[in-house]
């Protein structure tokens, strides 16, 4: 007892006075009421227990002279003694009983003084009981498999943790000075590490219901004083309330969370300039997720390494850095090393792959080390396919908890990550699908940015009088090293600002090289891709004209190319557009027959060229018989409209041929020229020659072009005679004599069965096409040797 207590005995009762707190005046009462009415032997295996009243008065509250405080004392007592049936305690304080509201709130209080008063002296008892239950309760989880699939993640040492933790955290619970807002926060955070190792939340509410039994059997029940009883049932059920109800907030708000995340609209590729910048964003987004520590999208390249496309997350940088240093890449070949990980299998089978514990996982060995650093636990990867169910990439997740997707409800979340990316994966361009380590990516937008940028030119030619008519612009980075790379390096790199940096100083450049050449006096227009978002800016007009008037070019001079496949979708860029074509700037529809809006942007923008994508050109001797006349259709659409028409992709004279029967107007293509340096273009109009000669077809598809334009524009005339005929020359050249084929030649040119024999023509003519165009690889493929 401390000095500082004084005890009187008046009328048989014991009165107290203190200059102490309530805290203290707690611990010294639970000291006394123990010293009194523990039993005591009396003999002959007889025990007599007192029992004990007190009431309570201090100085100066209650009174600050000793009579004063002696008469409040006996109020106080006589208090709890009239009430001593449904008391709670064995004392009062002043003259206001406990069942007052005042004195009830704070005695009540489960972290209160009193209720800490009370803790505190039993502290060696709820040990023994804590430990106790710690110890049974994981020995007795085998029985859960839930709970044990998840304790068969942990090391011996991260178990042994566990419990060390777990008794910790209880000890917390019940410690006297543990304030209500600290169980909050802690219980809170570990509510949300079960929710993301998957400890369902029946396990969490059976945890605590045991720990509380055991706690009521073996501390609340030992005493059998109904008030003390009480008052213990009460601080134990509260504290271990408000450590339920926090986890459980915990665990519910990592589901909300994920479920915020989810039910986000899918961004409006339409409406953005860059494919990338979307991923970019929305891996951004994905890796403020709980625990997710590197979110990334990955792809193959051609020598089934995975490449990264982007990476987020707090710990992407240093996970990719050391993947990197240690040239341990993942890769799609099952008998390497590298080839074994959930990520190779994932593109292999096509299905989701969960690692539940990268520690104890023998495919992750390779990258054991890095994980380890990181404090990476788990993993999942998963597939995103195309239209047709083809793997492109992969998208993986890393976490900082062991199990953290093996839990049922997380193989839910995975497939609906599935499906959102997989919307959003085939909204891409397919330039857009590129792999290119980070490092790299880095480097390149970094060397663009710094003086990097060349404008290389590729003539446009007039099939028809092979003179240079046109160049199109297109840039190309040079490193510092020399070497040159094309746009699908370095363009998708790009976020919407650097793309409106690059129209504007390649614009630039290819002015300048106009200037440069009209002194050697050449003089051919300009064609540049335009960047849709330019077109939100309504001063673009009036800049372009500046630039325009600062270089002495005339606008007609210039073509701006808008590509079929990129997003026009306000009317702010359609006033612009409008405003650059009243300026005499022209317009060129790119890429014509590569997407699906052509007929109404034909028809609602002011189009002077039209380009017809080189893919329905490069593919043309696999099925001339469908590509030719929908080539046609095309170029007699452009005629029709009264627009200048060049179709891309001749990459030989076949092709050239083709073009130049089919009636397009200008060409563009290898066949032709190359793309080169600006400094290059003079030289090569002075030597360039279109060398074919129109009134003499050299190839099986030129052939076949001629015969079909031939059959839909010349069908009035077929009194051409047979002799004039340019295929019949092609086929005396070729030897063919007394074939099916010439036999429906003739009989063509003397007008029987003409659509029959032209039919027939055309089908023998398809199969030349093909064996000209195998014979053609062959020839490539031993030069290349």
């Amino acid at each position: 007892m401390s000095k500082s207590v004084t005890f009187a005995e008046i009328g048989g009762h014991v009165r107290r006075n203190a200059h102490q707190s309530l805290a203290q005046l707690g611990h010294v009462l639970e000291r006394l009421h123990t010293a009194v009415e523990t039993p005591f032997d009396i003999g002959q295996e007889h025990a007599v227990k007192v029992g004990i009243t007190l009431g309570l008065a201090l100085y100066p509250n209650d009174g600050d002279t000793p009579d004063a405080l002696l008469r409040e004392a006996d109020a106080a007592m006589y208090q709890a003694k009239a009430r001593k049936a449904t008391r709670r305690h064995w004392w009062s304080v002043n003259t206001k009983p406990l069942a007052e509201e005042d004195d009830d709130t704070q005695v009540r209080d489960a972290f209160g003084p009193w209720a800490a008063a009370m803790l505190r002296s039993a502290q060696a008892s709820l040990e023994a009981v804590t430990s106790r239950f710690v110890q049974d309760w994981y020995a007795n989880l085998s029985a859960n498999p839930e709970a044990s699939a998840i304790l068969d993640l942990l090391s011996i040492e991260e178990m042994k943790r566990l419990k060390a933790d777990q008794a910790t955290h209880l000890r917390l619970l019940l410690a006297p000075d543990t304030p209500r807002a600290a169980i909050e926060t802690r219980s809170q955070q570990i509510g949300r590490v079960h929710a993301l190792v998957g400890v369902p939340v029946d396990l969490l509410i059976d945890f605590m219901e045991h720990y509380e039994s055991l706690l009521r059997r073996e501390w609340v029940d030992a005493d059998f004083r109904w008030e003390e009883h009480h008052f213990r049932g009460e601080v134990l059920s509260a504290r271990l309330n408000v450590d339920l109800r926090a986890q459980l907030r915990g665990h519910a708000t990592v589901l909300t969370e994920v479920n915020a995340y989810l039910s986000r609209p899918l961004p409006d590729v339409s409406a953005a300039d860059e494919w990338l910048d979307i991923v970019r964003a929305e891996l951004a987004t994905m890796a403020t997720l709980p625990a997710l520590a590197v979110v990334a999208l990955l792809q193959p390249d051609t020598q089934g390494v995975f490449r990264l496309i982007h990476a987020s997350g707090h710990r992407a940088p240093a996970f990719i850095y050391g993947l990197e240093q240690s040239q341990a890449l993942p890769v799609l070949d099952p008998n390497s090393p590298y080839g074994r990980s959930h990520l190779s299998e994932t593109w292999r089978a096509g299905q989701i792959g969960v690692a539940a514990s990268l520690g104890t996982d023998a495919c992750q060995t390779p990258w054991s080390d890095l994980l380890r650093r990181l404090g990476l636990r788990s993993k999942a990867t998963i597939p995103l396919k195309d239209r047709q169910g083809r793997i492109e990439a992969v998208l993986l997740l890393i976490g900082t908890y062991p199990g953290q997707f093996a839990a049922t409800w997380h193989r839910s979340l995975l497939e609906t990550f599935q499906t959102r990316w997989t919307a959003l994966w085939r909204e891409r361009h397919p330039a857009q699908a590129f792999v290119l380590q980070q490092r790299d990516a880095s480097s390149r937008r970094a060397a663009l940015l710094s003086g990097g940028l060349q404008m290389w030119m590729q003539p446009v030619v007039d099939l028809r009088t092979g003179q240079l008519v046109k160049v199109e612009a297109l840039a190309r980075l040079h490193l510092p090293d020399g070497e040159v790379i094309e746009p699908s390096g370095f363009l998708p790199l790009l976020g919407e600002r650097d793309l409106l940096w690059l129209f504007d100083e390649g614009l630039e450049q290819a002015l300048a090289a106009l200037k440069t050449w009209e002194a050697e006096g050449l003089k051919p227009d300009l064609s540049i891709n335009l960047p849709p978002a330019k077109l939100l800016n309504s001063e673009v007009p009036e800049a372009l004209q500046s630039i325009l008037q600062q270089v002495s070019i005339a606008p007609a001079r210039l073509t701006l190319e808008i590509l079929e496949t990129e997003a026009i979708y306000s009317d702010a860029q359609h006033v612009t557009l409008n405003q650059i074509a009243t300026q005499g700037i022209k317009l060129a529809l790119d890429d014509l027959g590569s997407g699906y809006s052509s007929l109404l942007r034909l028809s609602t923008l002011p189009i002077d060229t039209i380009k017809i994508d080189q893919g329905l050109v490069r593919n043309i001797t696999a099925d001339p018989q469908r590509r030719l006349p929908l080539i046609e259709a095309l170029l007699g659409l452009g005629e029709r409209l009264g627009l200048e028409t060049v179709l891309e992709g001749l990459e030989d004279e076949a092709l050239i041929e083709m073009a130049y029967h089919m009636g397009a107007g200008y060409g563009q293509g290898y066949g032709l020229a190359r793309p080169m340096p600006a400094a290059q273009i003079p030289a090569w109009a002075r030597t360039f020659r279109l060398d074919f000669n129109p009134n003499q077809l050299r190839t099986a598809l030129g052939a076949m072009a001629y015969h079909l334009r031939y059959m839909s524009r010349l069908a009035p005339e077929l009194s051409l005679a047979l002799e004039a005929c340019p295929l019949t020359d092609f086929f005396k050249r070729r030897g063919l004599h007394n074939t099916p084929l010439t036999h429906a030649h003739e009989a063509l040119h003397a007008g029987r069965d003409v659509e029959d024999n032209s039919r027939v023509i055309l089908e023998a003519l398809a199969v030349l096409v093909r064996t000209e165009s195998a014979a053609r690889r062959t020839r490539a493929e031993h030069q290349s040797v």
